[in-house]
Protein backbone atom coordinates (compact mmCIF):
# COMPACT_ATOMS: atom_id res chain seq x y z
CA UNK A 1 0.00 0.00 0.00
CA UNK A 2 2.53 2.74 0.88
CA UNK A 3 4.50 1.45 -2.26
CA UNK A 4 1.14 2.60 -4.31
CA UNK A 5 0.76 6.00 -2.59
CA UNK A 6 4.18 6.77 -3.03
CA UNK A 7 3.96 6.05 -6.61
CA UNK A 8 0.86 7.99 -6.83
CA UNK A 9 2.49 10.81 -5.22
CA UNK A 10 5.34 11.15 -7.76
CA UNK A 11 3.21 10.70 -10.41
CA UNK A 12 0.91 13.34 -9.53
CA UNK A 13 3.69 15.50 -8.50
CA UNK A 14 5.31 14.24 -12.20
CA UNK A 15 2.72 14.98 -14.09
CA UNK A 16 1.93 18.33 -12.46
CA UNK A 17 5.56 19.11 -13.56
CA UNK A 18 5.22 18.17 -16.86
CA UNK A 19 2.15 19.90 -17.79
CA UNK A 20 3.68 23.23 -15.66
CA UNK A 21 6.74 23.01 -18.34
CA UNK A 22 4.38 22.25 -21.27
CA UNK A 23 1.71 24.53 -20.49
CA UNK A 24 3.46 28.38 -22.32
CA UNK A 25 4.68 26.27 -25.15
CA UNK A 26 1.16 24.56 -25.97
CA UNK A 27 -0.95 27.49 -25.21
CA UNK A 28 1.64 29.27 -28.23
CA UNK A 29 1.09 27.01 -30.68
CA UNK A 30 -2.88 27.02 -29.47
CA UNK A 31 -3.04 31.03 -29.78
CA UNK A 32 -1.24 30.30 -33.11
CA UNK A 33 -3.79 27.92 -34.45
CA UNK A 34 -6.31 30.73 -33.63
CA UNK A 35 -4.48 33.72 -35.19
CA UNK A 36 -3.74 31.47 -38.38
CA UNK A 37 -7.50 31.50 -38.00
CA UNK A 38 -8.38 34.70 -37.13
CA UNK A 39 -6.21 35.71 -40.80
CA UNK A 40 -8.03 33.29 -42.96
CA UNK A 41 -11.40 34.44 -41.63
CA UNK A 42 -10.03 37.75 -42.42
CA UNK A 43 -8.89 37.31 -46.26
CA UNK A 44 -12.34 35.37 -46.96
CA UNK A 45 -14.13 38.23 -45.69
CA UNK A 46 -11.73 40.62 -48.37
CA UNK A 47 -12.36 38.70 -51.01
CA UNK A 48 -16.32 38.42 -50.68
CA UNK A 49 -16.19 42.21 -50.47
CA UNK A 50 -16.71 44.28 -53.48
CA UNK A 51 -14.83 46.42 -55.34
CA UNK A 52 -16.27 49.63 -54.30
CA UNK A 53 -16.56 48.79 -50.78
CA UNK A 54 -12.57 48.21 -50.48
CA UNK A 55 -12.07 50.96 -52.96
CA UNK A 56 -14.27 53.19 -50.04
CA UNK A 57 -12.30 51.73 -47.31
CA UNK A 58 -9.31 52.69 -48.63
CA UNK A 59 -10.14 56.08 -49.51
CA UNK A 60 -11.15 56.46 -45.77
CA UNK A 61 -7.76 55.64 -44.33
CA UNK A 62 -6.14 57.56 -46.89
CA UNK A 63 -7.83 60.58 -45.76
CA UNK A 64 -6.84 60.17 -42.37
CA UNK A 65 -3.74 59.67 -42.90
CA UNK A 66 -3.37 62.73 -45.15
CA UNK A 67 -5.35 64.66 -41.95
CA UNK A 68 -2.66 63.23 -39.81
CA UNK A 69 0.17 64.54 -42.21
CA UNK A 70 -1.52 67.53 -42.48
CA UNK A 71 -1.85 67.39 -45.86
CA UNK A 72 -6.01 67.96 -46.05
CA UNK A 73 -7.24 71.28 -47.11
CA UNK A 74 -6.16 74.43 -46.43
CA UNK A 75 -8.11 76.11 -44.04
CA UNK A 76 -10.37 73.06 -43.42
CA UNK A 77 -8.96 71.82 -40.05
CA UNK A 78 -12.78 71.26 -38.88
CA UNK A 79 -12.81 68.42 -41.20
CA UNK A 80 -9.49 67.33 -40.54
CA UNK A 81 -10.77 66.56 -36.77
CA UNK A 82 -13.52 64.79 -38.33
CA UNK A 83 -11.76 62.74 -39.87
CA UNK A 84 -9.12 61.66 -36.93
CA UNK A 85 -12.35 61.05 -34.73
CA UNK A 86 -13.59 58.07 -36.95
CA UNK A 87 -9.73 55.97 -36.31
CA UNK A 88 -12.26 52.90 -34.85
CA UNK A 89 -14.58 53.16 -37.85
CA UNK A 90 -11.59 53.21 -40.59
CA UNK A 91 -10.67 49.81 -41.54
CA UNK A 92 -12.55 48.08 -39.10
CA UNK A 93 -13.56 44.43 -40.26
CA UNK A 94 -15.18 43.32 -37.31
CA UNK A 95 -13.60 43.59 -33.43
CA UNK A 96 -11.22 46.35 -34.81
CA UNK A 97 -9.63 43.76 -36.91
CA UNK A 98 -7.84 45.85 -39.68
CA UNK A 99 -5.34 43.11 -41.16
CA UNK A 100 -1.85 40.91 -40.09
CA UNK A 101 1.77 41.92 -40.13
CA UNK A 102 4.30 39.09 -41.71
CA UNK A 103 7.85 38.74 -40.99
CA UNK A 104 9.23 35.40 -41.91
CA UNK A 105 12.31 35.49 -40.51
CA UNK A 106 11.50 35.60 -37.22
CA UNK A 107 8.27 33.43 -37.91
CA UNK A 108 5.94 36.07 -36.84
CA UNK A 109 2.32 35.99 -38.26
CA UNK A 110 -0.56 38.61 -36.05
CA UNK A 111 -3.70 39.84 -36.38
CA UNK A 112 -3.21 43.88 -35.85
CA UNK A 113 -6.41 45.65 -34.63
CA UNK A 114 -7.19 49.17 -33.56
CA UNK A 115 -5.98 50.13 -30.07
CA UNK A 116 -3.37 49.32 -27.43
CA UNK A 117 -5.84 48.49 -24.90
CA UNK A 118 -4.37 45.13 -22.66
CA UNK A 119 -7.49 43.22 -24.71
CA UNK A 120 -5.90 43.65 -27.86
CA UNK A 121 -2.48 43.11 -26.99
CA UNK A 122 -3.20 39.54 -26.08
CA UNK A 123 -4.90 38.34 -29.00
CA UNK A 124 -2.57 40.06 -31.43
CA UNK A 125 -0.50 43.09 -32.59
CA UNK A 126 -1.77 46.50 -31.98
CA UNK A 127 -2.03 49.53 -34.33
CA UNK A 128 -0.74 53.20 -31.88
CA UNK A 129 -3.73 55.83 -32.96
CA UNK A 130 -2.50 58.83 -34.56
CA UNK A 131 -0.13 56.94 -36.04
CA UNK A 132 -0.60 56.41 -40.24
CA UNK A 133 -2.83 53.51 -40.89
CA UNK A 134 -1.02 50.62 -43.29
CA UNK A 135 -2.04 52.03 -46.69
CA UNK A 136 0.50 52.99 -47.78
CA UNK A 137 1.91 56.05 -49.31
CA UNK A 138 4.41 59.19 -48.83
CA UNK A 139 4.44 61.11 -45.40
CA UNK A 140 3.38 57.89 -43.89
CA UNK A 141 4.30 56.41 -40.52
CA UNK A 142 2.05 53.39 -39.44
CA UNK A 143 3.58 52.14 -35.60
CA UNK A 144 2.59 48.70 -34.77
CA UNK A 145 3.15 47.36 -31.14
CA UNK A 146 3.10 44.17 -29.54
CA UNK A 147 4.06 42.17 -25.99
CA UNK A 148 7.03 40.53 -25.84
CA UNK A 149 7.95 37.93 -23.19
CA UNK A 150 4.10 37.18 -22.87
CA UNK A 151 3.44 34.16 -20.80
CA UNK A 152 1.59 32.47 -23.10
CA UNK A 153 2.23 33.32 -26.71
CA UNK A 154 5.02 34.66 -28.83
CA UNK A 155 4.28 38.00 -30.25
CA UNK A 156 7.15 40.34 -30.96
CA UNK A 157 9.88 38.39 -28.99
CA UNK A 158 12.53 38.16 -31.41
CA UNK A 159 12.75 41.40 -33.22
CA UNK A 160 15.42 42.24 -31.87
CA UNK A 161 16.83 39.87 -33.82
CA UNK A 162 15.68 41.44 -37.25
CA UNK A 163 19.02 42.82 -39.22
CA UNK A 164 19.12 45.61 -41.74
CA UNK A 165 17.73 44.46 -44.69
CA UNK A 166 14.70 42.07 -43.17
CA UNK A 167 11.52 42.22 -44.92
CA UNK A 168 8.38 43.19 -42.79
CA UNK A 169 5.06 42.64 -44.81
CA UNK A 170 2.22 44.57 -43.84
CA UNK A 171 -1.39 42.81 -45.26
CA UNK A 172 -4.44 45.48 -45.87
CA UNK A 173 -7.59 44.28 -47.62
CA UNK A 174 -6.15 43.39 -51.14
CA UNK A 175 -2.83 45.26 -50.54
CA UNK A 176 0.66 43.66 -49.68
CA UNK A 177 2.93 46.63 -48.36
CA UNK A 178 6.38 45.61 -48.33
CA UNK A 179 9.01 47.02 -46.01
CA UNK A 180 12.62 46.72 -45.39
CA UNK A 181 14.20 47.44 -41.84
CA UNK A 182 16.48 50.37 -41.81
CA UNK A 183 17.16 50.73 -37.98
CA UNK A 184 17.03 49.63 -34.63
CA UNK A 185 17.30 51.48 -31.41
CA UNK A 186 16.33 51.74 -28.01
CA UNK A 187 13.94 54.65 -26.74
CA UNK A 188 12.53 56.34 -23.24
CA UNK A 189 8.66 54.92 -22.79
CA UNK A 190 7.51 58.83 -23.02
CA UNK A 191 9.85 59.33 -26.32
CA UNK A 192 7.30 59.73 -29.25
CA UNK A 193 9.83 61.55 -31.17
CA UNK A 194 10.98 58.53 -33.09
CA UNK A 195 7.50 57.81 -34.19
CA UNK A 196 6.80 61.40 -36.09
CA UNK A 197 6.04 61.52 -39.88
CA UNK A 198 9.12 61.95 -41.87
CA UNK A 199 8.09 64.01 -44.94
CA UNK A 200 8.46 62.07 -48.22
CA UNK A 201 9.17 58.90 -46.78
CA UNK A 202 6.79 55.79 -46.14
CA UNK A 203 7.54 54.23 -42.89
CA UNK A 204 6.32 51.01 -40.77
CA UNK A 205 7.93 50.81 -36.96
CA UNK A 206 7.35 47.97 -34.63
CA UNK A 207 7.90 48.45 -31.18
CA UNK A 208 7.46 46.55 -27.94
CA UNK A 209 8.71 46.15 -24.03
CA UNK A 210 12.94 46.28 -23.53
CA UNK A 211 14.25 44.87 -21.95
CA UNK A 212 12.06 41.56 -21.66
CA UNK A 213 11.02 41.32 -18.24
CA UNK A 214 12.02 44.72 -16.69
CA UNK A 215 9.96 46.91 -19.38
CA UNK A 216 12.03 50.12 -18.48
CA UNK A 217 12.55 51.11 -22.02
CA UNK A 218 10.96 50.50 -25.77
CA UNK A 219 12.50 48.67 -28.69
CA UNK A 220 11.67 50.53 -32.40
CA UNK A 221 12.79 48.73 -35.59
CA UNK A 222 12.21 50.57 -37.93
CA UNK A 223 11.43 50.14 -41.78
CA UNK A 224 10.89 51.67 -44.95
CA UNK A 225 8.68 50.89 -47.61
CA UNK A 226 9.96 49.65 -50.86
CA UNK A 227 8.56 47.87 -54.00
CA UNK A 228 7.04 44.40 -53.82
CA UNK A 229 9.17 40.73 -54.16
CA UNK A 230 8.74 37.86 -54.80
CA UNK A 231 7.53 36.51 -51.64
CA UNK A 232 7.92 32.60 -52.53
CA UNK A 233 11.55 32.51 -51.19
CA UNK A 234 10.09 33.90 -48.11
CA UNK A 235 7.00 31.94 -47.76
CA UNK A 236 8.79 28.87 -47.73
CA UNK A 237 11.58 30.14 -45.41
CA UNK A 238 8.96 30.92 -43.47
CA UNK A 239 7.22 27.41 -43.26
CA UNK A 240 10.58 26.05 -43.12
CA UNK A 241 11.05 28.09 -39.78
CA UNK A 242 7.56 26.57 -38.49
CA UNK A 243 8.35 23.05 -39.15
CA UNK A 244 11.68 23.16 -37.43
CA UNK A 245 10.06 24.96 -34.41
CA UNK A 246 6.98 22.55 -34.12
CA UNK A 247 9.56 20.01 -34.24
CA UNK A 248 11.01 20.04 -30.58
CA UNK A 249 7.30 21.38 -29.30
CA UNK A 250 6.19 18.09 -30.33
CA UNK A 251 9.14 15.82 -29.37
CA UNK A 252 8.67 17.60 -25.68
CA UNK A 253 4.68 16.46 -26.00
CA UNK A 254 5.03 13.13 -27.26
CA UNK A 255 7.89 12.32 -24.56
CA UNK A 256 5.38 14.01 -21.76
CA UNK A 257 2.52 11.81 -23.24
CA UNK A 258 4.59 8.82 -22.66
CA UNK A 259 5.83 9.80 -19.16
CA UNK A 260 2.32 10.57 -18.38
CA UNK A 261 1.00 6.70 -19.90
CA UNK A 262 4.01 4.59 -18.23
CA UNK A 263 3.06 6.56 -14.75
CA UNK A 264 -0.60 5.68 -14.95
CA UNK A 265 0.32 1.98 -16.16
CA UNK A 266 2.84 1.58 -13.49
CA UNK A 267 -0.24 2.84 -10.78
CA UNK A 268 -2.74 0.21 -12.24
CA UNK A 269 -0.30 -2.79 -12.66
CA UNK A 270 0.04 -2.15 -8.90
CA UNK A 271 -3.59 -2.15 -7.78
CA UNK A 272 -4.26 -5.25 -10.52
CA UNK A 273 -1.55 -7.56 -8.38
CA UNK A 274 -3.14 -6.54 -5.43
Amino acid sequence: MKKIISLLIIGSLLTAGICTVLYPTVSNIINNINNESTIIGYNKNVDSCSSEKIEKMFSDAQSYNQALAGNYISGDSGKSLEILKEYNKILDFGEGLIGYIEIPDINVNLPVFHGESEEVLQKGAAHLQNTSFPVGGINTHTVISAHSGYPTQKFFDDIDELKKDSLIYVHTLNLTLTYKVCSSEISEPDDSSKLNIAEGKDLITLVTCYPYGINSHRLLVTGERINNVNTSTSDETAESKKQIHCFPYIGLICIALVIIFFIIYRIKSKLNKR
